[in-house]
């Protein structure tokens, strides 16, 4: 059995999806405006590097629930810095 890498090859399901993130596309804007009234939010935002340790990834969401996401886009965090507060 192969190994699936983190990285999606040229072609795949997972490069593809990278491409339609990308905020600088139409859809990537809709994504990143929309994305948490179906569930999902951005991982590692534009400018976050000081609270998640990485940088910003245009095409990183995390399924959370629409109702978790709906509060951690109200509270203006991270969802890392957002779910940290919740422990």
């Amino acid at each position: 059995m192969a190994s699936m890498g983190r990285a999606g090859a040229c072609g795949s399901s997972r490069s593809h999806t990278r491409a339609a993130a990308d905020s600088a596309t139409p859809a990537g804007a809709w994504m990143a405006e929309h994305a948490w009234e179906f569930g999902f939010v951005m991982s590692y935002p534009r400018g976050s590097f000081a609270q998640t340790c990485y940088d910003y990834e245009s095409w990183h969401y995390r399924y959370v629930g629409r109702a978790l996401a709906a509060d951690i886009r109200a509270s203006g965090l991270t969802p890392r810095e957002f779910l940290w507060r919740l422990q």
